[in-house]
């Protein structure tokens, strides 16, 4: 419903905005030469421009005109309704638009605009309206919020239209004017089949039987006694008024205070300079030296951050500031630490400062590229080149074709992460191996979108499958980890959560084996090489088929006893199950009546702030340990100890390798250690063996033997990474939330997990060549203090089961506060 409102609605506003940039100057030329042709006139520019401004700006009159009818209108007709007799408007003024080139008339465009206008202007009052009486309670922001959303997706939208491949070229302007009536027969399709606003039937209406039934089919349930309470309440409250009309509201004492925020809100959205930022986006660009043809381009994103940032205030609240805060802190890093200041210099001295940046350290990024990469990289940025070729006749632009592979190589952590995000919703909804079996169909479409790129000339079948590849990953690690956890015996729990490590480094090493150029890493094998990761997901596929569902996730969830025991049996091949049904049946009871946890609640409760921490800073934050600075420069070093050129993927290959063993053995050490001192010692260790690392890189030109100390102390952070942080983070959150927190809690995990990824990749060679071997610091720094917080804050989970682990985190949660103690001791209580 909300989709089938919101795109004949709120999005018509967004793409009627963002549609008008592009055409500019052939709608201009049309109106010089529509005067021409009727009074043999050639208009000056600034008469052009006039009429260019009035064909702009009626629009805003319009939604003025639209904003007046539309309390009428959605009293007389009803929510529903009015936003289908408002496709009238839109219909109309598509017409008037595609025929105005024809009709030689730019007046018909002035009029399509003035009804397009019309349209926004109901829409955008009617369509909150309708969410808002339709939405349950728990729900009304976040759908009332969608009406943002989708505005700011038709910005979007409008953007990628109106560029000159699709809608903005001179033969198709009047096209794109006429486009917004795509999205409105959607619209006129689709919202005839859900129901009117019920709380307009039930108080405008009377119609308490047709609210009822709208209730149902909006809820798909039966009616809850409280919602239709609070309905039937509103109507005694408001029984025998009429509606008000605009003109009373300012003279109304009981709503002052609602009309001046309303007031204020609506007039700072205009006012807060977010639409001068648009209007002068396009003039900042061009003065930075971009050319006009990349400036559409670039204007897309100015409405994608929109977009993002709408989304993300709709899931995260009042938490959104905090990742515009960490943009502002980043951004801030950035210019004190990398920007060169350009007060008081010439352009020439400026350009010369930016170089020392843009070209620092050039050779050793060349040199640390292994072999396999290197060589993949090549392959398709030249199949890049030719797919250019063959569409434009020329050659793609070297920089162009440096910054699509970049997203071909970035957008898999983009996939993973809105993985992760799905992670919470799917192993809820359908259960853990149903999500895993899902999960292997995106990553054999993906194969296929690989295998087929080269046939079918599209190097973005390649991205495509990237993005899928990614989310088939972000996904899966999760929900893996989810399956393990819930399916493994107490005593086994840590070392089977921890072959997921061991994988992760299988996959490793048998990536740089098949990427070596004597078996797939040539040009004509690279699609194969691409698409071999369909090999594994259709392995999982045919074999999973034959396994059990997650016995914690039957019993607690879906209250599946016989099946949890028939699953048990089968995983375990045991008959005495008391012990591990009993468990369960305590985890079941603190959890009665508990609905599964959204991500807000994981990071607005008090009961698990610990359980949080603990995953975000030495868990999910694993890749701000230095493991990935360590790749970077173990190449670096390689080379200096004269290792040859063609030799360095297979040394690539033998420290994948030697993760992989010390991962392996650490599935044998983490039952009889314990999480805590494997992962807490772990990054003391690596903390202590990069601050010598950091020592020896810069002495090493003093002597011959010491590149080789540095080959030691690389292979000695590997395996302390191995043996410790690399696979504890994996099996250590499968250990800390209950069965109704867990999902959400990977989400979180993957989240910061995967951004971390991203932003590394992304801001990794700035840091390098801003600060050389000093970057080991900052790893150093993010060790020694996850260390810290690992041994003095983190409680043991080994041997423990899920109700032990939740108690001895309350103990922290709720510390010298005896009161929450005893509640969350009466939580985790039993009725035995």
């Amino acid at each position: 419903m909300v989709a089938s409102a919101a795109i004949g609605g709120t999005l018509q506003y967004g793409f009627n905005l963002a549609i008008m940039n592009s055409p500019t100057t052939f709608i201009q030329t049309f109106i010089n030469e529509t005067f021409m042709e009727r009074w043999d006139i050639q208009l000056e520019d600034y008469q052009v421009t006039l009429v260019w401004t009035i064909i702009v700006s009626i629009f805003s009159l319009g939604g003025f005109a639209g904003a007046i009818i539309a309390g009428p209108m959605t009293i007389r007709f009803g929510r529903k309704k009015c936003l289908l007799l408002n496709n009238i408007f839109l219909m109309s003024g598509s017409i008037l638009a595609l025929s105005s080139r024809a009709a030689r008339s730019f007046e018909m465009i002035i009029i399509s605009r003035v009804l397009v206008g019309i349209n926004a202007g109901i829409s955008m009052n009617v369509q909150p309206m309708y969410f808002g009486e339709s939405a349950p309670k728990h729900l009304r922001g976040a759908a009332s919020l969608s009406s943002a959303v989708f505005t700011a997706f038709g910005v979007v939208l409008g953007q990628v239209v109106g560029l000159r491949e699709i809608l903005g070229s001179e033969p198709c302007w009047h096209y794109l004017l006429a486009s917004n009536a795509v999205p409105g027969l959607i619209q006129l399709l689709t919202l005839p089949w859900f129901p009117e606003s019920p709380r307009y039937l039930l108080i405008d209406k009377g119609d308490k039987e047709a609210c009822i039934n709208a209730l149902r089919r909006l809820r798909g349930c039966e009616v809850q006694s409280s919602e239709l309470d609070e309905i039937l309440q509103e109507q005694a409250e408001t029984k025998g008024m009429r509606p008000r009309r605009p003109w009373e509201l300012f003279t109304d004492r009981s709503v002052r205070w609602q009309l001046i925020s309303v007031m204020v809100i609506s007039s700072a959205m205009q006012l807060c300079g977010n639409d001068s930022i648009y209007f002068y986006a396009s003039y900042v660009f061009k003065e930075a030296g971009i050319s006009d043809e990349k400036i559409q381009y670039i204007t897309i994103g100015t409405g994608t951050c929109e977009f993002t940032a709408c989304i993300m205030c709709s899931e995260l609240s009042e938490y959104c500031f905090v990742p515009f805060g960490a943009v502002c802190l980043l951004s801030a890093l950035y210019v004190g630490l990398f920007l060169p200041e350009t007060k008081g210099k010439s352009l020439s001295a400026i350009t010369s400062e930016f170089h020392k940046l843009n070209f620092k350290g050039q050779d050793r990024k060349c040199e640390s590229q292994t072999q396999a990469q290197y060589q993949l990289g090549e392959h398709v940025q030249s199949f890049v080149n030719y797919t250019w070729v063959l569409r434009y006749g020329a050659p793609v632009v070297e920089s162009t074709n440096q910054l699509i592979w970049s997203f071909i190589v970035a957008v898999l952590s983009l996939g993973a992460w809105a993985g992760a995000v799905h992670s919470g919703s799917l192993p809820v909804t359908y259960g853990r191996k149903n999500a895993l079996l899902f999960n292997n169909v995106v990553a054999i479409v993906a194969a296929l979108f690989m295998l087929f790129s080269r046939m079918a000339k599209s190097f973005e079948m390649i991205l495509l499958g990237r993005f899928l590849y990614g989310y088939n990953v972000g996904l899966g690690l999760s929900v893996h980890l989810m399956y393990l956890g819930e399916s493994s015996p107490k005593k086994l729990r840590g070392f089977l959560t921890l072959t997921s490590s061991i994988f992760i480094g299988f996959g490793k090493v048998m990536g740089q084996i098949i990427g070596i150029k004597e078996i797939m890493g040539t040009d004509e094998m690279w699609p194969y090489l691409l698409a071999v990761s369909g090999i594994p997901a259709i392995l999982q596929f045919v074999v999973l088929l034959f396994f059990p569902e997650a016995p914690r996730y039957l019993y607690i969830d879906k209250g599946d006893t016989e099946g949890t025991i028939k699953a048990l049996q089968w995983l375990w091949q045991e008959n005495d199950l008391k012990l591990e049904l009993e468990d369960m049946q305590k985890e079941r009871e603190s959890t009665k009546g508990e609905k599964a946890k959204t991500v807000k609640d994981v990071l607005s409760s008090r009961c698990v702030r610990w359980q949080l921490l603990t995953l975000a800073i030495p868990c999910a934050g694993v890749q701000f340990c230095g493991i990935n600075a360590l790749y970077f420069y173990a190449f670096d070093i390689f080379h200096e100890s004269g290792v040859p050129e063609d030799q360095m993927h297979y040394l690539a290959i033998g420290i994948g390798a030697t993760e992989l063993i010390t991962i392996t053995l650490c599935s044998f050490l983490i039952d009889r250690a314990g999480r805590k001192k494997l992962m807490g010692y772990g990054y003391l260790l690596m903390g202590v063996t990069m601050s010598l690392l950091t020592v020896m890189l810069s002495i090493k030109d003093l002597n011959p033997w010491i590149p080789y100390v540095n080959i030691a102390l690389i292979f000695c952070v590997i395996c302390i990474y191995g043996l410790g942080p690399s696979g504890v983070s994996m099996a250590l959150p499968a250990d800390l939330f209950l069965q109704a927190w867990r999902p959400s809690a990977y989400v979180i995990s993957g989240t910061i997990n995967w951004l971390g990824m991203f932003f590394v990749g992304m801001l990794f060679g700035y840091i390098v060549d801003g600060l050389g071997q000093f970057c080991f610091l900052i790893f150093v720094a993010y060790s020694v203090f996850s260390a810290a917080f690992m041994l003095y804050f983190v409680p043991e989970t080994k041997g423990k089961t899920m109700i032990e682990i939740t108690e001895d985190f309350h103990k922290l949660n709720y510390k010298n506060r005896a009161a929450d103690i005893e509640k969350a001791d009466d939580a985790v209580a039993t009725k035995f």
